[in-house]
């Protein structure tokens, strides 16, 4: 026992991190978001182990509501800031295991994606990672491990948001 102490403390004082952390390409503001920005996005695959598919950091988003889909498996979410708002879906997420309520602002990684339905097509934002977007709260983290990644690699501000056109 004495060994393994010794050799968890010392693996403790790197500041290593045990869970695996999101790598944000680009944070964006929501009024941004359109098919035509997820559509140039798709111009860059295929997507894998040498060309990531790209993560998106919106800041400070309220949650608006919180559905239920396939039986309680995954969450269709429905977020606000500025005068916009955009629905984002949670994969493998039940309401009973997701932290959050209507109301909170919160952080959330995303990617973005084309929805074809009946030959419609139409923008998919998929949330990879959600964390409390107030820092005093920042303990309370979901997904998000790196506290500090949504922040990192920012580059579309409110004004100055990157035009994507394909």
């Amino acid at each position: 026992i004495n060994e393994f102490r010794r050799l968890i403390n010392e693996f403790a004082k790197t500041g290593e991190p045990c869970a695996p952390v999101l790598k944000i390409d680009c944070r964006l503001n929501p009024k941004a978001l359109s098919l035509d920005m997820a559509l140039a996005i798709g111009d860059l695959e295929p997507f894998g182990m040498g060309n990531p598919q790209p993560i998106f950091c919106i800041n400070s988003v309220k949650i608006e509501r919180i559905t239920s889909l396939s039986s309680g498996k995954h969450l269709r979410l429905l977020f606000s800031k500025d005068n916009a708002s955009f629905q984002g879906l949670m994969f493998s997420v039940s309401p009973e295991r997701f932290p959050f309520e209507v109301g909170d602002v919160v952080d959330i990684a995303v990617v973005l994606d084309v929805n074809v339905y009946n030959g419609e097509e139409s923008l998919s934002v998929q949330i990879k990672g959600i964390r409390r977007g107030d820092k005093r709260n920042s303990k309370i983290t979901y997904q998000v491990r790196d506290i500090e990644a949504l922040r990192a690699r920012e580059i579309a501000e409110t004004s100055n948001i990157i035009n994507y056109t394909k």
